[in-house]
């Protein structure tokens, strides 16, 4: 593979090619739609008036779309870019 075979995902800033290989990432992708979350970005909590639900993990460009509730449009994040998560009960 060369550089000039990377593709680049916009909506998450990341290329495609390094997979979704850390541990968030696996984690992330067995969790199912529908589970409450919370989430730590580069150590701070994200903001939300209550928790994220995993919408849906997409392993081709790494990206996990979550809902925020309330009419908020879906939050989505590249899994790599999460230092940590807690599932909410």
């Amino acid at each position: 593979m060369s550089l000039f075979d990377k593709q680049y995902s916009p909506e998450c800033g990341h290329c495609q090619y390094n997979k979704c290989t850390s541990s968030i990432c696996k984690r992330l992708k067995n969790l199912q739609p529908g589970t409450s979350v919370s989430l730590r970005v580069y150590g701070v909590r994200v903001p939300t008036s209550g928790s994220l639900v995993l919408q849906s993990f997409d392993p081709t460009d790494c990206c996990a779309t979550f809902d925020a509730g309330g009419g908020v449009s879906p939050f989505i994040i590249d899994c790599h870019r999460i230092d940590g998560f807690t599932i909410n009960a």
